[in-house]
C-alpha cells in the first residue's frame, strides 16, 4: 500500500497527514522527498501527524529522523504527532508500563484546530 500524503497549512505550520505504512522504497523515498521539498520552499514549522500510520520499518523510522536532523540543519522545526496511537517512539519501563520519553523526536499530543493533536510550541 502506497503512503498517501496530504500537505495543509494552518496558522503557517505545514502539517503533512501521513496514511498507509512508512517503509523501505516508495514509502520512505515519499516522505522524504515531501519534507525536503517543504524545507527548500523555506517552510520553517512542519508537522507530520502519524495518526493513521500503521506501520513504520526501520527504514521509516530513518526517514522520520534524517527529516528532523534536515529540519533542524536548515533552521527549521519538525515535529511529530500522534505518536501514541503508534507506539513509535518509547520504552517499556521497570514497571511493564509503556512510556514515550523519546528526545530525538519532539512530540505532544495537545489538541488543536485543523489538526486532531499538536505538537509542542515551536521556539
Amino acid at each position: 500500500m502506497a503512503l498517501k500524503i496530504n500537505v495543509r497549512d494552518v496558522d503557517g505550520v505545514g502539517v503533512v497527514g501521513l496514511e498507509g505504512r512508512i517503509v523501505l522504497g516508495e514509502e520512505s523515498n515519499a516522505l522524504r522527498e515531501q519534507v525536503k521539498g517543504m524545507l527548500a520552499a523555506g517552510k520553517k514549522k512542519i508537522v507530520l501527524n502519524m495518526d493513521n500510520v500503521t506501520y513504520i520499518d526501520s527504514a521509516g523510522l530513518g526517514a522520520l529522523v534524517a527529516a528532523h536532523h534536515s529540519a533542524r540543519t536548515q533552521g527549521a522545526s519538525l515535529k511529530l504527532s500522534q505518536l501514541r496511537r503508534l507506539g513509535v517512539c518509547g520504552e517499556i519501563t521497570r514497571d511493564g508500563r509503556w512510556s514515550c520519553r523519546s528526545k530525538a523526536l519532539d512530540k505532544n499530543p495537545s489538541t488543536f484546530e485543523g489538526a486532531p493533536r499538536r505538537p509542542a510550541p515551536f521556539s
